[in-house]
């Protein structure tokens, strides 16, 4: 399989990134359940270097978490690169 297959791939599947010469780079989202949230954080720190990436632990109540977001929240304070931020966040088991 060639880059040009594997391209061709991605833009059926994915059609936003159709008309586009460059991906922007991103935060990285992971969600997981609240039950695995610090196994999945002690694995993701495995793969990295110490201080190559920033994990986040994203909580959301009900009210929102615009603190998180806010100029003056954790997020915004990092010096990592948008695509070494890992924002983790958990979501609801269903019985």
């Amino acid at each position: 399989m060639t880059m040009g297959t594997i391209l061709r791939i991605s833009t059926d599947e994915f059609p936003f990134v159709k008309d586009k010469n460059h991906i922007e780079s991103l935060p990285h989202l992971i969600v997981v359940p609240g039950t695995l949230r610090s196994q999945w954080v002690q694995e993701v720190r495995t793969l990295f270097r110490p201080k190559s990436i920033d994990i986040f632990l994203y909580d959301c109540p009900k009210s929102g978490n615009e603190e998180f977001w806010s100029a003056s929240g954790p997020f915004a304070h990092s010096r990592q690169s948008p695509e070494n931020k890992i924002i983790l966040t958990t979501m609801p088991v269903s019985v």
